[in-house]
């Protein structure tokens, strides 16, 4: 992500470079007196461009590639604000005698609009960020015992014991993923009996493998039975 962004301030940076030597050396030539009018348009597309890289570097410190695919809008509209700025500014910067007030008046609606949409989206990112960390933390349960379950099939050879890794796995792979503190008792019960099921497999103690996996299923289904209980409460 990081690198993404200074590859991106590097575009950035050409671009302000373009925007100057545009402005100042063809501009120039074709209006060598430079009023108030011209300020504003120039003073207005430089806010718009360093607003851009200011939320671009918010968008591309994104901590993963979710959270970077949420602040996406916020491009959007930043770019969308510096061309409405670009075409107003320009016109300002090009056209000796414009009311500079008008250009200032119009610049600024610019800049609140884009400023009043970019806090909406940036405030939209934060509560679907907030709600995916919340949905993360309270499946994680279930998501790392579903790991642990694979692996244990996965290495697990002999047949019988094989079959019981399966079936273990699934009932865990297929209940309700998602968590809440009244379940943590179940849970524990649940960790301790996988840690013993896990053991008995490794030692091939078929008979034992068999009742853990079974007091692991019923705990499971014990707990899939919590969480309607929980959602209809809800």
């Amino acid at each position: 992500m990081k690198n993404t962004f200074g590859y991106y301030t590097i575009g950035w940076f050409i671009s302000v470079l373009l925007f100057h030597l545009i402005t100042f050396l063809v501009g120039g030539n074709l209006r060598p007196t430079l009023d108030a009018g011209f300020f504003v348009g120039y003073v207005f597309i430089l806010i718009a461009f360093f607003g851009l890289i200011l939320i671009a570097h918010r968008v591309f410190n994104s901590e993963n590639a979710q959270k970077l695919f949420y602040r996406i809008p916020l491009m959007r509209i930043a770019k969308v604000g510096l061309v409405l700025t670009l075409l107003v500014g320009s016109v300002f910067m090009a056209v000796p005698g414009l009311p500079a007030w008008i250009g200032a008046v119009i610049c600024l609606l610019i800049l609140g609009f884009n400023g009043i949409s970019l806090l909406k989206a940036s405030a939209a990112a934060d509560i679907v960020e907030d709600i995916d960390d919340k949905i993360a933390t309270d499946t994680a349960f279930i998501r790392a015992l579903t790991a642990d379950a694979q692996c244990l099939y996965t290495k697990t050879t002999n047949p019988n014991l094989r079959k019981m890794c399966k079936d273990v796995y699934e009932a865990v792979r297929y209940t309700d993923p998602m968590g809440h503190p009244s379940l943590n008792f179940i849970e524990n019960q649940i960790s301790r009996s996988f840690d013993a099921f896990a053991e008995a497999v490794s030692q091939e103690k078929e008979e034992a493998a068999g009742a853990l996996a079974n007091e692991i299923k019923g705990y499971i289904t014990d707990r899939s039975e919590n969480c309607k209980i929980l959602k209809a409460e809800r």
